[in-house]
């Protein structure tokens, strides 16, 4: 059975503003906030594709873990 589609599409748009934020800083220079939004972003997408794989998403920040 899929996982919840809203809890998906939660996940996919906060990834989507992480991204879009990162984007935006770009250009100034905060390179540090852009890997963190970076990071984010991956973390929230993959979390997505756990869920719409019906599986509960760990409590972790650790990408490899995901």
């Amino acid at each position: 059975m899929p996982g919840d589609s809203v809890e998906v599409a939660d996940w996919l748009a906060k990834s989507a503003e992480d991204r879009l934020a990162a984007g935006l800083l770009f250009p100034h220079g905060l390179h540090d906030l852009v890997g963190y939004l970076c990071q984010q972003s991956a973390e929230k997408a993959l979390k997505g594709l756990l869920v719409s794989l019906a599986v509960q998403p760990p409590y972790t920040h650790d990408l490899q873990q995901l």
